[in-house]
């Protein structure tokens, strides 16, 4: 873990970096995280606790800019709601499938989110 320790304050601060100026920190954190090897419920766990701070700390300036509004805050709510309601799907799911095969999605997630940042970037 010496190398995480030694790399994780540097990936902390691109990935929010990112996300402040972006919002595409998971590139950066989830590659980072998938990297170090973490055990899967810590690597679910870490990630969920990375976004929800990422987000929290995001709020005042939204709201300030007025880009956070009531109608905004009810489709968030409502997506939090389906989020509640996915996982335990989501937990069943992954229970019944071997730790190489969650390291596979990841890994094919995160190529999608690339391919995503690459035709956004050339305006496809």
């Amino acid at each position: 873990m010496s190398v995480a320790r030694r790399f994780g304050p540097l990936v902390g601060f691109v990935g929010g970096t990112l996300q402040g100026a972006a919002g595409i920190s998971a590139p950066v954190s989830i590659t980072f995280l998938n990297a170090i090897k973490l055990p899967r419920l810590t690597f679910i766990a870490v990630v969920s606790m990375f976004f929800v701070g990422m987000s929290v700390v995001q709020i005042p300036m939204l709201a300030s800019y007025g880009i956070l509004t009531l109608p905004m805050v009810s489709y968030g709510v409502i997506g939090t709601g389906l989020i509640f309601l996915g996982m335990p799907f989501g937990e069943w799911l992954m229970s019944k499938s071997p730790t190489r095969q969650f390291d596979d999605v990841i890994q094919i997630l995160l190529f999608l989110m690339v391919l995503s940042l690459i035709f956004k970037t050339l305006g496809a």
